[in-house]
């Protein structure tokens, strides 16, 4: 028998029957499944870009605790959020770098240093807790997708 004495058909598409049509309902018109996942996850990468960012900061602040005339640096997160989860809104991509503003220290140094040691430690460990945090909530959102994927 040859291969080639059995007559194959093309495949005919019905629209009707297509059963892929239920994925587009309940989005956005124009709005991919895909875009509609990265919309939910793009909050939490924008607060963990921030939270790192502001851990650089901090950092900086710390290791500069002994140069004369440094002025410690920070921003406002919660503000920074608020126009990082608008400019995702838009879908203008990533926000820009927050405000840096220089804080106040609760009492002048000799040299000019604002740095006050007890002060960035607390706010270094309260950012890394909020980095963690931020981080598991978006790990399991993953594993939650993941799941549901699968099944």
């Amino acid at each position: 028998m040859n291969r080639n004495s059995h007559a194959y058909h093309p495949i005919m598409v019905d629209s009707a029957a297509d059963n892929r049509q239920h994925l587009g309902k309940g989005l956005a018109q124009g709005q991919t499944m895909i875009g509609g996942l990265d919309d939910l996850m793009r909050f939490q990468s924008e607060a963990l870009r921030l939270r790192s960012y502001r851990q650089e900061l901090l950092s900086a602040n710390i290791a500069h605790a002994d140069t004369p005339n440094y002025k410690v640096v920070d921003f406002d997160f919660a503000t920074a959020l608020q126009n990082a989860a608008r400019s995702a809104a838009a879908a203008s991509g990533s926000a820009a770098a927050p405000q840096l503003l220089y804080r106040m220290p609760s009492q002048a140094s000799i040299d000019g240093n604002s740095v006050e040691m007890d002060a960035e430690r607390a706010k270094f460990a309260d950012n890394t807790l909020r980095y963690e945090a931020a981080m598991r909530y978006l790990s399991a959102q993953i594993k939650t997708m993941l799941a549901a994927i699968q099944s």
